[in-house]
């Protein structure tokens, strides 16, 4: 039986769970042979001790942590749970989510409050897949046709009905929920206070609804996300590209720009981690600042993403320009309007405000034809004024932020003037974080735009050893002799920036 068991691990990789499973199955199977006991605990603990002395470093792995996390789950906690409700076929599924709760959310930043519900349906049924699975085996060893046709009508109909209900999961209110990603700090207190309830409980210092109510608020502390005043913007990594994520102290979420062209579908390996790790679940806005791939070619995943549930989209907004120029957005407008999500323009005459942030758009002029396609690049000023407290304690006079995409030319002349005007009415003297336009380019961000701008931190998006030299030399001294501090994501990966 271990000789086969072990050919079948290593048939399917020989992966981390299966490792652990079969370990503690020879225990089972040596503590028959000699007479012994068989205890889960010892067994999983044992395994555990001896995998960590092979590869300290699964200590990290997400399925290292979800297999053990599992069985100790089964292992300590359903004792409890069956003293304070009796024994009931759910109350597994209950003690492996509450003990993997925790690194769900650290690695994945998402559950689904449905799951231990449609472990349910999955679970009764895997004993007859597992079954008739061996029985196709045998018989496609005489017949694969037979084999096939027939005895793997069972399987063929539990799978499908598995795939049926998640699907109808998926699409029930509040499938998903994003969390982000929590502190280290609360997965390590979350574990001794789960501990604590069950053995004042066990002890009987805790009456079973005290016990429950315990638990869901462990559970609300463990998962709300802590965020805290103001402003913070996240230069997600990209490589050579752009997307910025601007969250208000309101909760709401904006995005500019969505692409990249040295990182492979980066909508849906860099940027929707990212928003998912930092709990963003809606963006209220997605600003599209011109129709260059690095700009855009991630958009139709985040897209996806929307379809499936997995973020919510309030609206995109383009550049009011010429028509010929915005073609590039032709396939992102047409997905949008399957979602119906709203599709806007806009030009250095939009402003609208969401809680205490105040958006200016400085660039493109309306319906701007321009020979460089960087030059209609949508250009927004972020100001959030100082409140009371802020005015009186740090004498603040607000937070100003300025996206400025990849303008360049006689448009970045245009808009320096326009600048000069709106941070003169707001009583602006400078900007304290400038996204540098186009990844750090000698031929922008020019020494007029720097001398009205007087940008504090400048944060710079390119990739590493770019093929374009970016960000370039000249640039970079025209920032160092301002003493303008500057945050490359090609060298510090993510950047987050708060005021």
């Amino acid at each position: 039986c271990l000789t086969f068991i072990l050919l079948f691990s290593m048939l399917i990789g020989g992966g981390i769970s299966p490792t652990r499973a079969i370990f503690m199955f020879a225990l089972k199977i040596l503590g028959d042979v000699l007479g012994r006991t068989y205890d889960m605990l010892t067994a999983v603990t044992l395994a555990l001790f001896l995998m960590l002395l092979e590869q300290p470093y699964y200590v990290g792995h997400a399925g290292f942590l979800l297999s053990f996390g599992a069985v100790l789950g089964i292992s300590v906690l359903v004792p409890v749970l069956e003293d304070a409700f009796g024994k009931h076929r759910m109350l597994p599924s209950v003690a492996i989510f509450l003990a993997t709760f925790p690194v769900l959310l650290r690695f994945y930043f998402t559950f689904s409050p449905y799951a231990t519900l449609l472990n349910l349906l999955i679970i009764p049924l895997m004993n007859v897949v597992l079954i008739d699975g061996i029985l196709v085996l045998a018989v496609g060893l005489i017949t694969l046709s037979g084999g096939m046709a027939f005895m793997a009508l069972p399987d063929r109909l539990i799978l499908g009905i598995y795939e049926k209900a998640c699907l109808i999961f998926q699409a029930l209110p509040g499938s998903l929920q994003i969390c982000g990603q929590p502190p280290l700090w609360k997965v390590i207190l979350y574990y001794p206070g789960l501990l604590v309830l069950f053995l004042l409980f066990r002890k009987g210092k805790m009456p079973r609804m005290v016990l429950v109510q315990g638990i869901l608020v462990l559970l609300m502390v463990f998962a709300v996300p802590i965020s805290g005043p103001g402003v913070k913007v996240t230069g997600i990594d990209v490589g050579q590209g752009l997307s910025v994520l601007v969250q208000n102290d309101n909760g709401e979420a904006f995005l500019f720009d969505a692409g990249s062209t040295t990182k492979k579908d980066t909508g849906k390996y860099q940027i929707a981690p990212c928003l998912k790790a930092l709990g963003v679940g809606k963006l209220k806005a997605v600003f599209l600042s011109h129709p260059d791939e690095d700009h855009i070619n991630g958009m139709m995943q985040l897209l996806k993403e929307a379809e499936n549930g997995g973020l919510r989209i309030g609206q995109i907004i383009l550049p009011q320009a010429d028509p010929q120029l915005l073609t590039g957005y032709e396939a992102i407008a047409d997905a949008a309007k399957g979602l119906k999500i709203p599709v806007r323009v806009a030009d250095k005459e939009t402003t609208f405000s969401s809680g205490n942030l105040v958006f200016f758009c400085l660039n493109p002029v309306k319906d701007l034809y321009a020979a460089d396609i960087n030059e209609i690049s949508q250009t927004w000023l972020l100001y959030k004024p100082a409140g009371r407290m802020e005015r009186l304690r740090r004498k603040k006079k607000g937070t100003s932020i300025l996206l400025t995409g990849d303008i360049t030319g006689s448009a970045e002349e245009a808009m320096t003037r326009q600048l000069e005007v709106t941070m003169e009415n707001l009583g602006i003297t400078s900007i304290n974080l400038l996204q540098v336009a186009h990844h750090g380019s000698a031929y922008s961000t020019t020494d007029a735009f720097l001398q009205v701008a007087e940008p504090k931190e400048a944060l710079i998006s390119c990739g590493i050893d770019n093929s374009y030299g970016h960000p370039h030399q000249e640039l970079l001294e025209r920032l160092q002799q301002r003493h303008i501090r500057i945050l490359r994501t090609d060298r510090l990966g993510a950047v987050s920036w708060t005021p």
